[in-house]
């Protein structure tokens, strides 16, 4: 979570979703802005200055099917699929996520960034910089800052749903219900 307090402003870092890009841009903005928290997605008032009412509170936002695409790419390029039992495997990977739902903030639903935070704007990764531009602070941005080279991402060319089968279609759809539904994303 990235706060500036003199703008009244938070950014929640929800994981997977540009929230390196988003804090980015949030930081070079707003030149007092302090990241208090990373991807927690409560915000914690006691790490805020005055009324947490008096924020605008941005939340950054994907498709949960990419979110996890994504996600596996990273523990896979870190050889950190172990501690996943996926063998490497995406559709694998999938069948091991009821276990890390809460204790991976990576897989945690997207809605508990949401709830009970009192969202002012949601910015979708697949609208990025239009979403961001919408925000009279941003409008004068024309492209996103790169944060990861492009080296990371030149395997990942084909499109996020040609990784899942019917039966990790059918898990995602269940695990992530609430997301799809919140937020209008269709399932597949």
């Amino acid at each position: 979570m990235v706060v500036s307090e003199t703008n009244k402003k938070i950014l929640l870092q929800t994981p997977k979703c540009a929230s390196s890009t988003i804090s980015k841009i949030f930081q070079e903005t707003y030149k007092d802005s302090r990241d208090i928290g990373g991807h927690e997605p409560k915000i914690n008032i006691n790490l805020i200055n005055g009324n947490l009412n008096d924020y605008y509170k941005i939340l950054p936002i994907r498709n949960p099917y990419s979110k996890l695409v994504s996600f596996w790419w990273t523990i896979k390029e870190s050889k950190d699929h172990m501690r996943f039992n996926s063998g490497g495997d995406f559709n694998s990977f999938i069948k091991t996520l009821n276990k890390h739902m809460n204790s991976q903030q990576h897989t945690i639903p997207q809605y508990h960034y949401y709830e009970g935070n009192e969202i002012n704007k949601i910015i979708r990764y697949e609208n990025l910089l239009e979403d961001i531009k919408s925000m009279d602070d941003f409008k004068n941005i024309n492209e996103l800052p790169h944060i990861h080279p492009a080296s990371m991402f030149s395997k990942r060319e084909k499109p996020y749903m040609d990784f899942y089968n019917k039966e990790s279609i059918i898990t995602v759809n269940k695990l992530y219900s609430k997301d799809f539904e919140l937020f209008k994303y269709e399932k597949k």
